[in-house]
């Protein structure tokens, strides 16, 4: 077995121009999801940040959910439980060419002139040799 880490999905919010939440698709997985990772630039507005990953679009069932997160830093989540029910950061999940959802929600804006607030999300599968 071997790990890939996929494209990022990635977007910006630029001060002034509002902090909603913006969405990417990952499409055509095959692998188990075994570990997320988020990468928030820094900027002086200080906003939290939250991921969520549902499967095959917005109302599919949710498969992450990173909690409020600080910007200025890169948060690694890896799955540690096999069983039937979440106790762990997440469960493993089996992708057969299907899409994930990504939601990246600031609670704030950027802050201070001219700046702009870049979140990264890559997801990790395990594929067979």
């Amino acid at each position: 077995m071997r790990i890939l880490k996929s494209s990022p999905v990635t977007k910006t919010w630029i001060t002034g121009a509002g902090h909603g939440a913006l969405t990417g698709t990952l499409t055509g997985l095959r692998g188990k999801l075994v570990q997320v990772e988020v990468v928030a630039s820094e900027v002086t507005g200080d906003p939290d940040v939250v991921v969520t990953i549902t499967r095959d679009g917005a109302s599919g069932p949710t498969v992450f959910a990173s909690g409020a997160k600080d910007d200025a830093a890169t948060y690694l989540f890896p799955c540690e439980s096999h069983k039937a029910v979440q106790d762990a950061l997440f469960n493993p999940v089996w992708l057969v060419n299907q899409s994930l959802y990504v939601s990246i929600d600031p609670s704030a804006d950027a802050g201070g002139a001219a700046q702009t607030l870049t979140v990264s999300v890559y997801v990790y599968l395990e594929v067979p040799d």
